[in-house]
């Protein structure tokens, strides 16, 4: 526990929570780290701003949605179902099988 303490200290909750939003963001894909998808996430006026992406390898295609929100759960799944809606999985099979 007492490392818990002592690392606590150093830690930056803004980073902290941004790196949390991105995090739960990928897993909305339930994809491993050879799918397309990018997300960034970070923290301005108290709120968490994420922009997320699913990119054909080509590069022709990209999917692109920007959600702003105190909840990083809430945020990370609003860019996720946008993506998915708009294709995102469609993309992410293609890929899948152009890399196997």
């Amino acid at each position: 526990m007492e490392i818990h303490h002592l690392l606590a200290k150093i830690n930056d909750k803004a980073t902290e929570l941004a790196v949390k939003t991105e995090r739960l963001f990928l897993a909305c894909f339930g994809e491993e780290e050879q799918a397309p998808i990018g997300g960034y996430a970070y923290l301005a006026d108290d709120k968490i701003h994420l922009h997320g992406m699913v990119i054909q390898l080509d590069g022709k295609t990209m999917l692109e949605h920007k959600s702003v929100g105190t909840n990083p759960i809430a945020v990370a799944k609003e860019v996720a179902d946008v993506l998915i809606k708009a294709g995102a999985m469609d993309i992410i099979n293609e890929v899948k099988q152009e890399i196997q």
